[in-house]
């Protein structure tokens, strides 16, 4: 198939030349250095071809949700823009270590040369993905920072947590004036990112003497099991005069909890824009909410994998940041369709890949430079 195609188009670049009377000067030397020409062109293309239909990839995603599946879009897309086979694999249940590390080692014993993990128990990783690297796979990670990653697409928890309080004291929506508690949740007490976000928006929001910071709560994994939280803080503490989400799940939650209860007025804050948190931020019954691309943090470590291994360029190393963005009652409606809509989405991330993140082994922040 590649001599037939080289002679091919060797043959309509000699007839080429012969018609605009080229060919009568030394035929021979120009056909010779156009066919080398051509066959390098070629053999380069085919041979990345072959390798993207050959070499597996991975993305290990740690539960399903709404929030996750945004990231496996991204990192499907990826694979679809550099002609990639990938597997993207999810444990049934959020936050299932074990299940987690089985996929992965899995995609590991197919042959799969990169893959992208949310390690989401970090500690629990560290012999699976160094096993990984023994055999030359190329691990990177995701949404939660793994330590032996060649990159980390994700953002910075604690730079989360100082931004939302700024936000939040900046609003003149805020209780600022009120006295009372502020109710601060987590679904994962313990894990970097979530403690990051916990502790910079505590930092943030001390310094107002009408509130009483909570301590930080363990909301639940589920969705269902958040509710539930919000529901029992909100009838536990009369006082409560803003709650705080540090997951996906919280805003959603606070959706059904005050469709079912409008008289339940507390401010409300948390993270991710899944379709029921722009719901809750347009019926009012949330506040502020954080955005932190999810559909780069797939896409952007699946890029530097295919950048590498497939066109041969450098390996990126480090943090990619997607960023964050601040989401509230009063530009919601400029996120509705996105992250509503799939082809929207990848509409809207096409211009900022090849604006903010390309070449991305040159997007890439020091390690210096991320806190958890």
């Amino acid at each position: 198939m590649k001599k037939t195609l080289i002679g091919i188009m060797v043959a309509v670049i000699v007839v080429s030349l012969t018609v605009l009377g080229i060919g009568c000067q030394e035929p021979e030397v120009i056909v010779e250095t156009i066919t080398e020409t051509v066959i390098e062109t070629v053999t380069e293309t085919v041979e990345v071809e072959v390798a993207a239909e050959i070499l597996l990839f991975g993305y290990v995603l740690h539960g399903p949700t709404p929030f996750t599946e945004s990231i496996k879009r991204g990192a499907e897309a990826a694979a679809l823009d550099y002609n990639a086979k990938i597997e993207v694999v999810v444990p049934a249940a959020f936050g299932d270590t074990p299940q987690q590390i089985a996929l992965f080692e899995a995609l590991v014993a197919k042959g799969a040369v990169g893959i992208t993990v949310v390690t989401a128990d970090a500690t629990a990783w560290v012999v699976p993905i160094q096993a990984a690297q023994e055999q030359g796979v190329i691990v990177m990670s995701a949404n939660v920072f793994a330590e032996d990653a060649e990159v980390y697409a994700g953002t910075s928890g604690w730079g989360e947590g100082q931004t939302l309080g700024d936000v939040i004291l900046n609003d003149p929506d805020a209780p600022i004036d009120q006295v009372g508690k502020v109710i601060i949740g987590s679904c994962w007490p313990g894990l970097p990112v979530l403690e990051g976000r916990t502790s910079g928006v505590i930092d943030k929001l001390s310094t107002n003497p009408n509130w009483e910071i909570s301590e930080v709560f363990d909301t639940s994994l589920t969705l269902d099991g958040t509710v539930t939280f919000w529901e029992t803080a909100y009838n536990a503490n009369p006082d409560m005069v803003m709650g705080l989400g540090s997951c996906a799940f919280d805003l959603p939650a606070i959706y059904k909890f005050k469709g079912n209860n409008p008289d339940a007025d507390f401010y409300f804050a948390g993270y991710d824009l899944e379709p029921d948190a722009i719901k809750a931020l347009q019926g009012g019954m949330a506040n502020v909410a954080i955005g932190q691309g999810p559909y780069l943090q797939g896409y952007l470590p699946m890029m530097a994998l295919f950048e590498h291994l497939l066109n041969g360029n450098p390996l990126a190393e480090g943090w990619l940041d997607p960023g964050q963005e601040i989401v509230t009652a009063a530009n919601v409606d400029e996120f509705v369709e996105r992250e509503t809509d799939a082809f929207k989405e990848r509409e809207w991330y096409v211009s900022v890949i090849a604006d903010q993140f390309t070449p991305v082994w040159e997007k890439t922040k020091p390690w210096s430079e991320y806190t958890p």
